[in-house]
């Protein structure tokens, strides 16, 4: 998600294959990867954190619960914060259900798609 400053969302692959396509995404929009948002803590939506966090530093994002849950740092957003990287706005959205860590991400009016 973004234009220059992109954010990776749920990166749930940590196998070479879907790491190179999405370093080749990357460059494709001639930006930089600046930090990782998670939605929750099955493997589908981070399996690969640690794999493309890991070698950058990169900061994560993810729900209320999730760094007491996560194997690496994760910076909780409640419902209504933003994410503090990235040149577009993904806001925290609460995301009802049992699993602790769960968020929803909502984007900018101008940037949903119709």
């Amino acid at each position: 998600v973004g234009g220059r400053e992109l954010v990776l969302v749920n990166p749930a692959d940590p196998t070479g294959e879907t790491s190179a396509v999405v370093e080749a995404a990357i460059a494709a929009r001639g930006g930089r990867l600046v930090g990782i948002a998670i939605t929750g803590l099955r493997p589908e939506q981070h399996a690969g954190v640690e794999f493309h966090a890991a070698g950058g530093g990169l900061p994560v994002v993810g729900g209320p619960g999730a760094a007491r849950l996560a194997p690496y740092p994760v910076l909780e957003l409640a419902p209504g914060a933003a994410a503090p990287f990235g040149d577009v706005a993904l806001t925290a959205a609460a995301a009802p259900g049992p699993e602790a860590g769960a968020i929803d991400y909502l984007l900018p009016e101008e940037r949903r798609l119709p």
